[in-house]
């Protein structure tokens, strides 16, 4: 989507809608730190189920540990990179340590100061058929229809996605008794994997997608729409919406 709608993947460069968020963020800065997080430098390693979306809550915190172990920095390209080489220097299976590399390497997309093209958030599928991160991701929360909620969302903005400031009215209308969470208040919470499904989260005013864990700064989240799961700071959420 542009930072102006929420609309389909597929590469282009967004403009702003009504605000822009500027993270000031500066290269070979780190990313990650081990806030508050208990470690107790155990070996970690996990088995990635063949449905990515099915990952435990036990393994989505493993996840979340061996993430905090990692230097990720800015590159002169403006792109998120991990500085360790091996799972072995942080104490983590190879295929636990290339699975995070992975979801680093997949923020770049979400990226503000990456210099690559951005990924549009409502495109055509190979199968010619329109699809929506706002419409998969409240699909996935709320085990609701995609197609129902995509029906709906393509009718009432003829096509050409969520803009960006009908989100909150977006949500409203599928999960009325949800609250919407302002970013500063969305920044002192540590939400488990047991209750992270409740949030839906859009990044840089551009895609929805679903939490799955957050502590402090530092957010795990899976996006229904490509079904790839990445990370992400506090820097770029732009909108948080709690179901109930």
């Amino acid at each position: 989507m542009k930072k102006k709608h929420l609309i389909y993947p597929v590469l282009a460069v967004c403009l702003c809608m009504l605000c822009v968020i500027n993270a000031c963020q500066q290269d070979e800065e780190v990313l990650t730190e081990n806030h508050q997080f208990v470690d107790d430098g155990a070996w970690l390693d996990i088995t990635i189920p063949e449905d990515a979306s099915q990952m435990s809550a036990e393994d989505l915190n493993i996840l979340m540990q061996g993430f905090l172990r990692l230097d990720i920095q800015l590159n002169e390209d403006g792109l998120y990179e991990v500085t360790q080489q091996s799972g072995e220097e942080v104490n983590m299976s190879e295929e636990l340590f290339e699975y995070l590399v992975q979801m680093v390497k997949g923020s770049n997309r979400w990226n503000p100061t990456s210099s690559i093209a951005k990924i549009k958030t409502r495109s055509e599928s190979e199968d010619g058929q329109m699809t929506d991160c706002v419409a998969w991701a409240i699909a996935y929360a709320t085990n609701e229809k995609y197609e129902d909620v995509n029906s709906w969302i393509t009718e009432k903005y003829k096509g050409q996605g969520v803009p960006a400031n009908e989100f909150y009215s977006v949500m409203r209308h599928f999960n009325s008794k949800g609250e919407i969470i302002s970013p500063s208040e969305f920044k002192g919470l540590s939400i488990d994997a047991h209750n992270a499904k409740q949030y839906i989260i859009v990044l840089n005013n551009e895609h929805a997608v679903n939490l799955e864990l957050k502590q402090t700064d530092s957010i795990i989240y899976w996006d229904a729409q490509n079904r790839t799961r990445s990370f992400c700071t506090m820097d770029d959420i732009t909108h948080v919406y709690k179901l109930k």
